[in-house]
């Protein structure tokens, strides 16, 4: 059976969980790795040797890599020098002679100039100064078909090479054909006369003692079908007495396969079976990727479970221990996708250390696996986190409660409480609706809002045109060569902007691969431009390329579009034709050549095929990206990175009579600007900081709205933060401006100091004897000292009842310096003055003013004067027109 791949070799990635499956390679060296399968495989001081196969480039190729980890657990990968006389050769096998470090190599598919009519053996010596592949001339016996063959090639431990023939390649018919080859005599042998039944698409493992083991694969005799060999069957061939058995194996059931992966285990009695392919299986072809293990002891099969990510499914990969513990199983194809993956697993017989697919080198280096054990419940740090959560909590809602009790005079305990239950409801609907609106802020998702400003003149993108299937050899004639040329609509030439790039730095991959690739670049100045055509000035509206070449050839050209600034192959191909520098960070680079060298992009790329004529319209594009910057959630004066982009409509037609009638010419293209535009593409935030406070004021307002209107108005503090929290010279100089600005010689503060029994409204003062029957200028004397107006009666002692004949025509002078007067009425009227004036503050103070700026007033005052034993004034107030003095002491508790 030909394998018919080389349309299909493009490295598709067969899902994300294969790719997180494999150990981490450095992009860049990715890019290095040829996707192989079909590879001959060895394994030579802890490290996996490869030769030939197939590859994008080639499909019977001779390169020759070594794949190995470092002490620290880094891929070490390295391509081993190779010469152009090495054999080229598909589905080889290797074997490794230990005893003098030489490699022998079954060469099975060969080139078609090869005139070889046998099996060519070839050898390597490690142990040369520049080792090279010297062929090998084996005696063979007479009527042997051993060239163009699948076979499986393994060391028996008599140190003879046994080869197990499969079937031809050139023709698909079976073969049955067994031989042994021994390297120090290279006599060949043929052992098929015992073979009891034809073996296809098996594994084949050599044992130290001596048997060989076929497993998996099919079975064909003579006059049947082949079917599957089954899982509870393998066949043996034992060197030392030349038999075969067919050899019954319990334990495991798996489903039957062709071309699987083998590798004996360490310990030399155990067979590791990786992957393999089941074509047609109930009318589908299955791959698989399990690991199966062959305890070649007991003959029983187990399926090996392991932790981790397996590898994907695959077959004619490379496999073996590279370590006692360490199993490597690398490239391979994934049908119809080769890979250049690596993987490796951490083995352990003993199931008491788990086994485990590593993925990084903190993993090998570790050496334990990454058990992530899920526990039922929340876990210790999550549960602490709560405790201490919730009794921070508690202590802020109780300093609150503290400071927010305030029940005011003349309402009701309950009015209190609904209103501080009131708020603490409302503060917690705000706190929830703060932390929805943070969430939504961190996890905002991001919008794009185009902005297009006319534009006279735009540069022309990069574009890299690839002919594949074209002849570049300098045997060929330098017109059928593939090469082209640039010109604009109003006739300037831009060919000077287009370089010839080298293949041999970096060859791109296309999967249609229709034979030799040969690429331009076109790359010009940021002088070069394009100008509107109703302008009809500067260079032109359009480029106009023609390709050039073999018109009998059978290929395509392809053609990969790029922004300025954003093009990998200026670095790459150190490209001069441009003075537009990229921004292209060493990662992008490696993942683009990884990409490029597995056809893995589709964007802004076209193929251009023979006999046509294409057009491209492009619009460049400045996409302004949020970085991963916190003060991005903020919403004001946003981080951003620049990203040049573009943006790209094809068309394809056909290329009239007259055109094709030119010499040499394949296929043209113009390219011209969808709008002579400037682009800006912004990235936003849907969500930011400044957004959500915006909203949490509304929220914050409606709540005090709400309570304002349930439970009416509280006043508010004059003061703010800096007034009430500066310390110093700043908290003094406050106080000393509060005492300054105000008389400091007040000793009864309004709203602070408490309020005391009505002078005037005091029975025992109105009624004393010294009031009734005393001269007017005591009582003038005693209004004065009391900051009141006082007055004497007629000596009835019922002042209220005076009447007001006695002061008719009298001023004020007149009645506080005649003796005798009677004022009764003024006196009643001062009084309820007073008790109205002691209500009012009373209510404001209760219910319309904050008395902070008072107090602070009352407390400077109070600090800047000394303490007389809490009496604040001595008045001395005469009583008598003798001039007795009568002392009232205003202690700060009377007043």
């Amino acid at each position: 059976m030909n394998i018919l791949l080389l349309s299909f070799v493009c490295v598709v990635i067969y899902s994300i969980g294969h790719v997180n499956g494999s150990y981490f390679v450095p992009q860049k060296l990715l890019g290095e790795m040829d996707q192989r399968y079909g590879s001959a495989t060895f394994i030579r001081n802890k490290t996996v040797y490869n030769y030939g196969g197939n590859t994008y480039a080639d499909q019977l190729s001779n390169g020759m890599s070594s794949t190995s980890l470092s002490s620290i657990g880094n891929v070490v990968y390295e391509e081993l020098p190779t010469s152009p006389t090495d054999p080229h050769c598909s589905y080889p096998s290797t074997v490794y002679l230990p005893g003098n470090d030489t490699v022998l190599l079954f060469c099975g598919e060969l080139s078609d100039d090869s005139d070889s009519t046998i099996l060519t053996i070839w050898s390597y010596n490690f142990d040369t100064q520049n080792p090279t592949w010297t062929e090998i001339a084996p005696i063979i016996d007479q009527g042997l078909l051993t060239v163009e063959a699948r076979f499986n090639a393994v060391l028996g431990s008599n140190g003879k090479v046994y080869i197990y023939f499969n079937y031809l390649t050139t023709t698909a018919n079976k073969t049955n054909e067994f031989i042994s080859f021994d390297p120090t005599t290279r006599h060949i042998t043929d052992l098929s006369k015992n073979i009891p039944l034809h073996l296809l698409y098996t594994s084949t493992v050599a044992l130290p003692n001596g048997l060989i083991v076929f497993s998996a694969g099919k079975t064909k005799t003579d006059a049947s079908t082949a079917e599957f060999m089954p899982a509870n069957q393998v066949y043996v061939y034992n060197v030392n007495d030349n038999t075969w058995r067919n050899q019954l194996v319990s334990g495991y059931a798996f489903l039957p396969r062709n071309y699987p992966n083998s590798a004996l285990g360490s310990d030399n009695q155990t067979i590791f079976l990786f992957g393999g392919i089941s074509p047609h299986l109930d009318g589908v072809d299955a791959m698989y990727n399990d690991l199966l293990l062959l305890n070649t002891t007991t003959w029983s099969w187990s399926l090996f479970e392991a932790g981790g990510y397996p590898p994907a499914p695959r077959l004619y990969a490379s496999m073996g221990f590279i370590q006692d513990d360490i199993l490597s199983i690398s490239f391979g194809i994934l049908t119809p996708n080769p890979r250049n993956d690596v993987n490796f697993l951490r083995y352990s017989a003993d199931e008491k250390t788990p086994s485990y697919w590593m993925r990084d080198w903190e993993e090998y280096q570790n050496g334990q696996t990454p058990v992530v054990v899920e526990k039922k419940g929340l876990k210790p740090g999550a549960i602490a986190g709560i405790a201490i959560g919730s009794l921070a909590a508690l202590a802020l809602m109780s300093a609150y409660l503290w400071n927010s009790w305030s029940p005011r005079s003349g309402e009701p305990i309950w009015a209190e409480i609904s209103r501080i239950v009131f708020q603490c409801i409302g503060y917690l609907l705000l706190a929830a609706y703060l932390v929805y609106i943070i969430m939504d802020v961190v996890n905002s998702p991001k919008a794009i809002i185009t902005l297009r400003n006319s534009a006279l003149t735009l540069k022309t993108p990069d574009i890299r045109f690839c002919f594949d299937g074209w002849n570049n050899s300098l045997s060929v004639n330098e017109y059928l060569r593939p090469h082209m040329r640039c010109s604009t609509d109003e006739g300037y030439d831009c060919t000077q902007h287009i370089t010839s790039l080298n293949m041999s730095i970096h060859k791109p991959a296309f999967s249609e691969h229709m034979g030799e690739i040969t690429c331009f670049l076109y790359a010009a100045p940021s002088k070069f431009v394009l100008t509107d055509p109703t302008r009809r000035i500067g260079n032109g509206s359009s480029l106009d390329f023609s390709f050039y070449g073999d018109p009998t050839a059978s290929g395509a050209i392809h053609a990969v579009f790029f922004p300025p600034g954003m093009d990998p192959n200026i670095i790459l191909y150190n490209i001069n034709t441009t003075d537009i520098d990229p921004i292209i960070t060493p990662e992008q680079m490696d993942d683009w050549v990884v990409a490029d060298l597995g056809d893995r992009y589709a964007e802004n790329v076209y193929t251009i095929n023979p006999n046509s004529t294409t057009t491209l319209g492009y619009e460049l594009q400045s996409y302004q990206h949020l970085t991963d910057d916190g003060w991005n959630n903020v919403g004001f004066s946003p981080n951003v990175e620049k990203i040049p982009q573009i943006s790209t409509t094809f068309r394809s037609g056909t290329m009239s009579k007259g055109t094709r009638s030119l010499a040499y010419i394949i296929s043209t293209l113009k390219v011209f600007p969808n709008e002579y535009v400037d682009v800006i593409l912004q990235e936003k935030k849907t969500s930011t900081l400044l957004d959500a406070l915006g909203s949490a004021g509304g929220v914050l307002s409606l709540i005090m709205g709400v309570q304002l209107w349930l439970f009416g108005f509280r006043p508010q503090s004059p003061w703010g933060v800096v007034h009430r929290w500066s310390i110093g010279r700043m908290s003094h100089s406050i106080k000393e401006s509060l005492r300054s600005g105000f008389d400091p010689t007040h000793k009864s503060i309004p709203f602070v100091d408490p309020i005391g029994q009505p002078i005037l409204s005091s029975n025992s003062y109105y009624n004393s004897p010294h009031i009734a029957t005393g001269g007017l200028s005591g009582a003038t004397t005693a209004a004065s000292a009391g900051g009141g107006v006082v007055a004497t009666s007629s000596g009835s002692g019922d002042i209220c009842a005076t009447g007001y004949s006695d002061i008719e025509g009298k001023d004020t002078a007149q009645l506080l310096t005649e003796p005798g007067t009677q004022i009764p009425g003024q006196l009643q009227r001062l009084s309820q003055v007073e008790e109205r004036m002691q209500l009012m503050e009373q209510m404001l103070k209760a219910y319309y003013i904050d008395t902070e700026i008072f107090k602070q007033f009352s407390q400077s005052v109070k600090t800047s004067q000394p303490d007389l034993s809490r009496l604040d004034v001595v008045e001395s107030i005469p009583i008598t027109e003798s001039g007795e003095m009568r002392q009232r002491l205003w202690g700060r508790d009377n007043v």
